[in-house]
């Protein structure tokens, strides 16, 4: 499996007026890459980053229009994992195996 994103605030369109978005780590298995990265857009090389490979890990995030944030690709993956921002049809499917 490959997912990773390019940089996005997820503000227009569909994801507009949302606020927090989350990762959730559903997998039994561990894997390597998948780095969470998030940005604001006014210092774009002051990056932070989050390892979710716990787990049962989580953690929220800010949705903002002056922040940006991706995912790294994920170089082995065995397991499931769920990021999405509340859109609950549509996070729903992310997070089958």
């Amino acid at each position: 499996m490959t997912h990773h994103d390019s940089w996005h605030d997820d503000t227009s369109g569909a994801g507009a007026g949302r606020l927090a978005g989350f990762s959730l780590n559903l997998s039994r298995e561990t894997y390597r890459g998948g780095t969470f990265q998030i940005r604001e857009k006014a210092r774009p090389d002051d990056v932070v980053e989050v390892e979710n490979t716990g787990a049962g890990d989580a953690f929220l995030f800010r949705i903002a229009p002056a922040m940006q944030h991706r995912v790294l690709p994920v170089d082995r993956f065995d397991g499931a994992i769920g990021i999405g921002d509340g859109d609950s049809e549509r996070d729903a499917s992310l997070l089958i195996p």
